[in-house]
Order: structure tokens, then sequence, then C-alpha cells
């Protein structure tokens, strides 16, 4: 036992009233020796019962520990914990997510099974957090091929691999004194940015479909088309606030949507063919929509489904693309903030 690597886990926090309890909870219940790890909740000064509830869990566990993030943003928050972990090990994990109980001993495991990986991370199983068919067609869309791209962690595989990124993550200390830490202009992104300058540097970020959370998605419709417009809108804006390539060719694929519906509507005003392109492109979509969301149908027996999930596949790419746009046209300030 005395080789097992001590494990600082990072828990991003804000308003978490509903979850963080059961968060904790959660990582508490893990099979990892408690004199091995040690857990910090960087909260961002949280207006509701968060911090209460984070407070009593320190007097029980004294190595459960509240952080201040006063900046609010998730790249502060992770690099608060970071720069006060101990652990051979930095784990960075959400509130709004539970962890099974060999969690922590999986990455721990395969961090020492692949001395190669820098980061090992695993799969994020997507659940509602209200149990209506708005909040069960969100989270269903927020992972779907259809609606998400193609980020491996959302499906995984047979198998560890390679990858370019994952959700979270475990790393290992040395990262982050060999490349800094999370990239603090970014307020959406940041683990994306800080992967990809790791891989640009040799490091590599390992993927075990064994190791698996439950991420509890945004079922408030408001909610959800706020975050579909934030996720849209970083990686198009952080590509010119750090002038470097962050993109992915998913991003782009919401953006050419509802380009091409624009463009084909347009030329319907001139052209017949317009309207044979434009009938043709939203034909194919709602084929698209409708065969992506037959899955959960066929789960949860319910017509309503037929309806609610090619509508939130629909709103996903609409605001997506609208945030896609915003943040092309929006300028970056005169000087840049770099990498932290």
């Amino acid at each position: 036992m005395d080789n097992l690597p001590l494990v600082s886990i990072v828990v991003l926090c804000r308003n978490e009233e509903e979850f963080i309890g059961r968060c904790l909870d959660s990582l508490l219940a893990n099979d990892y020796p408690k004199d091995r790890l040690e857990v910090f909740v960087a909260d961002g000064m949280s207006q509701d019962g968060t911090r209460g509830i984070v407070e009593s869990y320190s007097e029980k566990h004294p190595f459960v520990k509240l952080l201040d993030n006063p900046k609010r943003i998730p790249a502060t928050a992770a690099n608060q914990g970071i720069k006060a972990a101990k652990g051979d090990l930095v784990m960075i994990a959400g509130a709004h997510a539970l962890y099974p109980t060999d969690y922590v001993s999986k990455c721990a495991a395969y961090s020492q099974k692949y001395p190669a990986a820098d980061n090992v991370g695993g799969v994020r199983l997507t659940e509602a957090r209200d149990n209506t068919t708005l909040g069960r067609s969100i989270a269903y869309v927020s992972s779907h091929r259809f609606g998400a791209g193609t980020a491996t962690y959302h499906r995984g595989g047979t198998s560890p691999s390679w990858v370019d990124s994952v959700w979270g993550g475990c790393y290992r200390k040395e990262v982050f004194e060999r490349l800094g830490l999370y990239n603090e202009s970014l307020t959406v992104g940041e683990d994306r940015e800080f992967n990809l300058r790791l891989r640009g540097f040799g490091g590599k970020i390992l993927q075990v479909p064994e190791i698996t959370c439950t991420y509890y998605a945004r079922s408030k419709f408001r909610d959800f088309c706020r975050w579909a417009f934030r996720m849209g809108f970083w990686p198009f804006y952080a590509d010119k606030l750090l002038a470097r390539r962050l993109l992915a060719p998913r991003n782009l694929a919401p953006l050419a949507f509802i380009v091409s519906l624009f463009l084909s509507l347009g030329i319907s005003a001139y052209f017949t063919a317009g309207r044979y392109l434009l009938g043709g492109i939203l034909s194919a979509y709602l084929a698209g929509a409708v065969a992506s969301s037959l899955p959960l149908l066929l789960r949860e027996r319910k017509l309503r489904y037929l309806a609610a999930t090619p509508f939130i596949f629909a709103v996903t790419h609409a605001f997506y693309a609208v945030g896609s746009i915003y943040g092309i046209l929006k300028p970056v300030p005169a000087l840049r903030i770099e990498t932290q």
C-alpha cells in the first residue's frame, strides 16, 4: 500500500447545493485508501448552501478542504486546487457528477500501468438532472454523436486508447510543473486547451473505457440554450484570443448547417432550384434527427420523445451556430492573455 500514489482530487464547484453532497459521498465511498487521498472543493463563492455543506464534510473528514475561487471560472478553480495539491496525481472532477467506488483506484492503476500517459480519463455517462421528457431528451442529445459530435469520452471503446482529450482526467502532477496551469482567459474549454498544449509538448492522453462516471446534464430549457450558445462561442473566440488552433472539424458542423440553410433560402428567392436545395437540406436534417432519436424513443416507449428529441437536436445546433458566429465576429482585446 505504501507504493500507492497520493491522489489529489480537485472538485470544480459553484452553486451546487443540490449535487455537491452526493458528489463528495461518491468520492468518499471510493475504495482508494483515505490516507493516500486529499479532496479540494474549489468553490466559486457559491451563494446557495454549497459552502456550508462542504464545510460540514471538512469537519468529519480532514482531508476534504474548501478553497475559494473568487474569479468564479473553472480554470481558476482547477488552478487553485493544483497549487494546493500535494499528490503525485491530480484528478479534476465536476461537482454535478457521481463517481463509482473504483474510479480513483482505476485512474491510479492505469497511470502506473501506462507510464507514458500524462493524463488518464474514462467515459462520461450522461443522465438528466430532472426526470422529465425535456430533461431526458437534453441528456440524450448532449452525449449523442449527432448532437455532441465525435468526442470519444461520450462513448469510449473496447480497450484503452490514446486520444486528443478526456473529460476531467487524472494528471501526473509533474505535468503542471512542466507546462504551467490552465489558461484563465478561457471560461469554457480550458481543459481542451491544456490537453492540446500537453500533446504539443509530446504528452499523451489515455482513455480507458472501464473508467466511467455519471454526469448530470442541465435539464432546464433556458440553461441548456445558454450552454449550447457558450459551447459554440468559445472554440471560435478562443482560437483568436490565444492565436492558436483550437477548433476541431466537429465545431464547424452546426455553423455549416445553418449557413447552408440561409444560402439556400437566399437562392430560392431567385431560382426554383434553391427551393429544392432548401427542402433537401431540411429533409436530410429531419431524417437524421429522427433516426438519431429512435434509440431513446424505443427505450422510453413514449411517442412524445419523437417530437421532443429532434426539437432539442435542432435547438442545440441553432444556438451552437449562433454562438459560433458571435465568436467569429467578437473582437479580441488588444492585449491577449497568454497561457498561465
